[in-house]
This record gives structure tokens, sequence and C-alpha cells, in this order.
């Protein structure tokens, strides 16, 4: 049962945490990035490259992290391991070393995933030893970090609110926030900002994986956004391009309930799969819950449904939304709820509300996700000097030689002015690679909307008859 699996994941948690704390780590994360550095130390002789019966067996890893097993007979590669080597104890070895570094490579990204979520402080020298990991380095360095001021970190522990104004005191102290690249330098590690100037980082230097929070409050999320197109970089998961929720002003009023999601409906499996894989559990009396142990916190999601049953007749309609203090069970001000927590909350029941809606609603036609995909799009015409692309609302209005278009940025379905509806089938596995994207996500979607404004603002080049006929109403 979901609850049993909870408290049993919950109790290895805390073995881990103890065996961390006990070897001298503050947390398990770093820990485990500490022992896997250790281990690529071990893998050396593979990375120099093992001679067996003629073949240069040979452990690499590219510019990505990504480790591959190489081989060569008399300076000429080979595809595939020769069948006299299958049973070797060295080669074997070698391929299983491949496996666990590719293990390694995605573990290292949930990790960092789930320290942006978390905002986990690291310490500039504990980054600069992943820096020197050639699966970790990588996507650490395609990230943007958040540099904490020393006095930032002594008020970690203040009172929820101001008496004068009610609000919370993190937006004033976050104006000191610095963000930027991580940069290896002759004399230690730097932060590289918006603008390319580099500042030094002493080794006890707090430093975490920005959220769009700290971007939007710092005045440089869309400057950031123009520099992962501009320099093509690609970060291991949705980070600048990442949905953002904020507090609306109706939830100011309501203080303690959310209803954004309020009359809803949504498929019970549906959703309760998708939430549980986030670290959500069912609540035979309370519902979907989640538990923030770290900032003593649950959220809970109401709704008019037994989330146990079928529910044959009526879908469950969601209601609200409320935080409430681990230990005493009191509501808590959704003002006082820290931002990344509330937002990456309201991300998770985005989500389920789009891809579990009973309307069968398009999975990638959320609110959020449009403003992201528009945001995309405008870099990439931007990028590639298109000028007869223009954006309204969640559409792209595209004027062509052909035909007038316009292309949803949500469901990626397109009409041309005088036309209706143009097919244009996607082909996924073409498209992905051609269109550069600023995530390492295994977004098909994406990559089909992109093409296909490409495609339509140079639609003179278009040699598809089957998208001709359409166009021209043959």
């Amino acid at each position: 049962g979901s609850q049993r699996r909870e408290s049993e994941k919950r109790a290895a948690a805390t073995a881990l945490e103890n065996l961390a704390m006990t070897a001298g780590f503050s947390d398990v994360n770093r820990m485990t990035w500490y022992l896997e550095s250790e281990k690529l130390a071990e893998l050396t002789p593979f990375f120099d490259g093992v001679e067996l019966e003629g073949i240069l067996l040979r452990l690499e890893i590219d510019e990505e992290g990504t480790a591959a097993l190489a081989m060569e007979k008399k300076g000429k590669p080979l595809k595939t391991l020769p069948k006299a080597l299958n049973k070797n104890e060295t080669a074997l070895a070698i391929k299983e070393t491949v496996k666990e570094l590719k293990e390694q490579k995605r573990r290292a990204r949930e990790s960092l995933e789930r320290a942006m979520t978390e905002s986990t402080l690291f310490r500039a020298d504990e980054l600069e030893i992943i820096l020197n990991n050639p699966v970790l380095a990588p996507m650490a360095a395609g990230l943007i970090w958040t540099l904490e001021e020393k006095e930032e970190r002594g008020h970690a522990k203040q009172s929820q609110a101001e008496p004068e104004t009610g609000r919370k005191p993190q937006a004033r102290k976050e104006a000191a926030h610095r963000n930027g690249f991580l940069q290896k330098t002759d004399t230690g590690l730097a932060l590289q900002d918006i603008r390319g100037g580099l500042s030094p980082l002493p080794a006890e230097a707090g430093l975490r994986v920005s959220h769009p929070h700290d971007l939007i409050t710092a005045g440089e999320w869309a400057d950031y956004m123009h520099v992962l197109y501009e320099k093509e970089i690609k970060q291991p998961f949705k980070q600048v391009f990442r949905e953002y929720y904020p507090i609306t002003e109706e939830e100011r009023q309501e203080r303690t309930i959310s209803r954004r999601y309020a009359g809803l409906q949504v498929q019970p499996q549906k959703t309760v799969a998708l939430l549980k894989g986030r670290g959500w559990t069912v609540d035979y009396e309370e519902g979907l819950q989640k538990v923030f142990y770290r900032d003593n916190l649950i959220v809970r999601m109401y709704a008019l449904a037994d989330w146990f049953s079928p529910a044959d007749i009526e879908a469950p309609t969601l209601e609200e939304i409320q935080f409430f203090e681990r230990e005493t069970g009191k509501p808590v001000e959704l003002e006082a709820v820290p931002p990344v927590l509330f937002s990456e909350t309201m991300r998770d029941i985005d989500l389920a509300v789009s891809v579990a809606h009973v309307g069968g609603v398009d999975p990638e036609a959320s609110h959020s996700t449009v403003e992201m995909l528009t945001a995309i799009a405008r870099e990439l015409v931007s990028l590639l000097k298109l000028s007869n692309v223009s954006f309204i609302g969640a559409h792209a209005k595209i004027h062509g030689t052909l035909a007038d278009y316009s292309v949803h940025l949500g469901s990626g379905v397109v009409h041309g002015e005088g036309i209706g509806m143009i097919a244009i089938l996607p082909v996924h596995s073409q498209a992905r690679g051609r269109i550069f994207l600023p995530f390492a996500d295994d977004d098909p979607k994406t990559a089909e909307i992109m093409s296909r404004i490409i495609l339509l603002s140079e639609d003179k080049k278009i040699k598809d008859p089957a998208i001709l006929s359409q166009i021209r109403g043959l």
C-alpha cells in the first residue's frame, strides 16, 4: 500500500541520513557524490585503455557526461564487441562500469533537480569537487547558481511574517542574491554573472541551484532565457524554462486556502499515479497530501471524491489546496509558505490537472506550460531572425508566402487563414536533435511545435505534397 511504501522509504532515507552524518557529511547528496567521485578515481586504468586479444577497449565520457565503451583494432574503431570477448571478465567489467556511470548520471540529474526544489545549500569547495567529476561537471556547469550571503543564512530561522506588513521578510533579503554560472579559474571557483563578469568564490561561500523565483527576484529571468539560446547551453533539466507559480491576489485574500483548480474534474487513477511519483501520498482520511519534513509543512489537496474507488458515476472534482504545520496541524497562511515550495506544489497539481483532466485536455496545454513554450519560441524566432512570426496569446502567427498560419503553442495544432486546420504529422525522432532545446528533458512536443513554426515561416521551401495540397486547397 502507498502508506506502507512511504513509511519504509522514509525509514530508509533516515538511515542514509544517519550514515551520512556519522561519516561527517551534512547530507546524503554530499556523501553520494563524494563516494561516486572516489569510485571514479578507481577507474583510471579503464580510461587509459586495456588491450585484450589485439583489441583496445577504452572507457570514454563525452562533453555531456555520458559514458561509452570505445573499441579499436589496429587503429580502426569497432562498432560492436567481438564475440571472443563476450565472456572476458575485464571486458564485462568495463561494460558494467559504463552502465553504472550512466546510472550515476541519471541519479545526479534527479539529485540536482531535487536540490533546486529543496533550496539545498552547497559550499564552494564541495562544488569544486563536483566540477572535477567528468560525469557531474557538465550538468553542474550548465545550471544557474545563486550565491547566498552569510547574513541571509543567519536569518533563516526568523519569524514567518513581519508585524507591520504581514509579509515574509524573505523578499527583502533575497535582493542581495547573486546568480550566475560556475566557472573554474586558476585561483579557484568563480561565479559568472549575466554580463560575463567573474566573482571569485571563497571556499566557505554558500551556493544553491537557482529557481525561477531567484531569477525573477533579481529581474534576470528573461535575460537568462536569452543567454541559454544564444550560447546553446543545454540544461540537464528544466531550470530557467521551468514553469513558475506565484501566489495570486485571490489567494492573498483567502489567506490559507487556494482555489485556483477548484471545479476541475480529474481521472482518479491517473492523478494518484502522477502525484505518487512526485512524493504525494494518499491519506485515507484527508485525501492526497505531501509532507515537507525540512520545512515542517504538509500540503493537502481536497476533492469531492473517493480516491480508492473506480468512481464510475462521477469523476472527482477538485476543491481547495491548503498547507498545515506538520506537528500542530494548524493552517498556514499561503504567504508564509516559502515561494519555491509553493511554486513546486502548484506545478505538481497543474501537471496532474493537465494530464488527467476528464475532458481530455492536451497534456502540454496547461497555462504555465504555454507561457514557457511562448518564451522558448520567442528566443528561437529571435535567434533565427524570422521577421514574419509574431505571438498573440497562446498562438504563434506566421505570415507565410503561400498563406498565413496560426500555431497553438499548447497543442501544436496548425490553422491556415481561410483554409482551416492543416494536418502536419510529427516525426519526433527526426525533430529532436535538429531543433535546439535549452533543456535535456525528453520533450518531443516542444520540438514538434518549434519545428512547425520554422517550417511554416519558410513555406515556399515545403516539398511535401500532402501539406502543399492542404495549403493550396487542392
